[in-house]
């Protein structure tokens, strides 16, 4: 897990070797069914219906299968085994602050965390950080269309064919300490990288880079992803400075108040932290300053907002605070 771990520091797009700690996962597709029908209930599952329209080449209408329904897995397991158009993802790992937990069946995929992973995000984000790992099992060709995701991602490609397609992050959106994903045109500037994945492959996609993915042919595709970071909304911290104060002496422009995945801006504290080097006693200030510009305060002098922010470093720094992101 050295090589891969070690990319967590860069912001290229790359692809590797699977490390062989995945290598106990002899039969892949077997392994995610069982996964998925220990956890049916807590999965997403969809279908997609062939398209009448086939001069525009249209890829069809994807509709829900309902999880809760009885005949769910095994609809959706006839689908994988037919070769039809289905897809799952499940979450198997969720970790905030230290704390989580993993679902049924999850325990190949967590114990190469705890083991390689964990250790090199506590040095890399030393104010806390999430972690989560989801399996993706698809057949019969998926399209996962163009997004972004908090945290840096790593794909883990078991079996099957797929093609990944990332954009990297302009260079002026790499050095914007600010930032969220309702920009994501202007995160495709660049020229994008077609990645076709083969079982035994790792793909690192950089935090914030517009990425889209297709299982592709009727063998089934199984995919581990995984997805870290130190991404903090800054939403919570304004309601964090309040608290301490008792009353609402901050607020934030309106632009900066959503609370959905693609509304919600974020921060990383991580990377106010020189690569290497412990997290310093007193707030970067760097990211003292840039807070300052963000933030708006009211009957507060500028010596007080300084020791305000000052506090919150030192409270979120101890305790690992650390509240994760806002995904709904």
């Amino acid at each position: 897990m050295r090589k891969v771990s070690q990319c967590l520091m860069s912001l290229t797009p790359k692809v590797m070797k699977l490390p062989k700690e995945f290598n106990k996962i002899k039969d892949p597709v077997q392994w995610a069914l069982h996964t998925f029908q220990l956890n049916i209930k807590h999965s997403t599952l969809q279908i997609t219906h062939p398209s009448s329209d086939k001069e525009n080449n249209s890829e069809g209408e994807i509709s829900h299968i309902n999880s809760d329904h009885p005949g769910a897995f095994t609809t959706f397991a006839n689908g994988v085994n037919y070769g039809n158009p289905v897809h799952g993802r499940l979450e198997l790992i969720n970790i905030i602050a230290g704390q989580g937990k993993a679902k049924d069946g999850a325990q190949l995929v967590y114990k190469p965390l705890q083991k390689g992973l964990v250790p090199v995000l506590e040095k890399l984000h030393p104010l806390g950080y999430f972690v989560r790992a989801s399996l993706w099992l698809s057949s019969g060709n998926h399209r996962y269309s163009a997004h972004c995701d908090a945290g840096d991602g790593l794909l883990f490609h078991l079996s099957g064919r797929k093609t990944v397609r990332v954009w990297p992050t302009p260079k002026a959106l790499q050095q914007s300490a600010l930032f969220d994903f309702s920009n994501l045109e202007e995160r495709m500037a660049e020229d994008y990288i077609d990645f076709n994945l083969k079982p035994g492959q790792v793909l690192f996609i950089p935090s914030g880079a517009a990425h889209e993915v297709w299982a592709k042919g009727e063998d089934p595709a199984v995919s581990v992803s995984f997805h870290s970071g130190s991404t903090y909304p800054i939403l919570h911290l304004c309601d964090s400075l309040n608290q301490s104060k008792d009353k609402d002496i901050f607020s934030l422009p309106e632009k900066f108040q959503g609370t959905r995945k693609k509304t919600t801006t974020f921060f990383e504290p991580s990377r106010f932290i020189p690569k290497g080097y412990e997290a310093p006693e007193d707030i970067p200030q760097s990211l003292q300053d840039m807070l300052k510009e963000t933030l708006i305060a009211k009957d507060i002098n500028e010596q007080e907002l300084d020791a305000a922010l000052n506090q919150w470093w030192q409270e979120t720094m101890a305790n690992k605070s650390y509240p994760g992101d806002f995904i709904t």
